[in-house]
């Protein structure tokens, strides 16, 4: 198929305790049927934070079904296993009681524009649990709606205190 390119849109970087980072219908448009997220440097306010997303078809009023399932594997050691039924996109779970350790990922939606299935593929870095295991997650994400999506918020459990989100919309060649 035709090669694809990222357009930057937005970058939204934290420096001071916030609930989510959200882009909204003034960027996830009509322009793009797909977007990436890129998640760096991410510190919740205390530990043991997931974080995780989810969409919107009304600029974030509400917020729709999402269904995803989270495989996970220990870059360090041999811990791998999943988890089903997230009602949220995930990007990681149970990252460290050190909050400090941080977090990072990246997000694409796919189809947002589509009246057939829209999917979202994740994929988060964090150190887990004990403050030395790491970690890396894969979520696959099925989004329940035949409107089109023009919201997402990014959030954990705890207050974001730092970290950078850009989104891009993904474009092709010779469009």
């Amino acid at each position: 198929g035709d090669p694809s390119y990222f357009v930057k849109l937005a970058k939204t970087t934290v420096t001071s305790s916030t609930a989510l980072v959200a882009f909204d219908n003034s960027i996830i448009t009509s322009a793009y049927d797909n977007y990436y997220i890129l998640v760096q440097a991410v510190v919740p306010a205390a530990g043991n934070t997931d974080l995780r997303a989810r969409v919107s078809i009304d600029n974030g009023s509400n917020f729709i079904t999402h269904e995803c399932s989270l495989s996970y594997y220990q870059m360090n050691g041999t811990d791998a296993s999943r988890y089903n039924a997230r009602t949220s996109i995930m990007l990681t779970e149970d990252e460290s009681a050190v909050a400090t350790k941080g977090m990072n990922g990246e997000i694409t939606l796919y189809n947002v524009n589509g009246a057939t299935l829209k999917c979202v593929k994740s994929h988060g870095w964090t150190t887990n649990g004990n403050g030395t295991s790491q970690y890396s997650y894969f979520g696959n994400t099925a989004i329940d709606t035949t409107s089109a999506i023009n919201y997402i918020k990014i959030f954990g459990d705890q207050n974001i205190l730092s970290g950078i989100f850009t989104i891009y919309g993904i474009a092709k060649w010779n469009t």
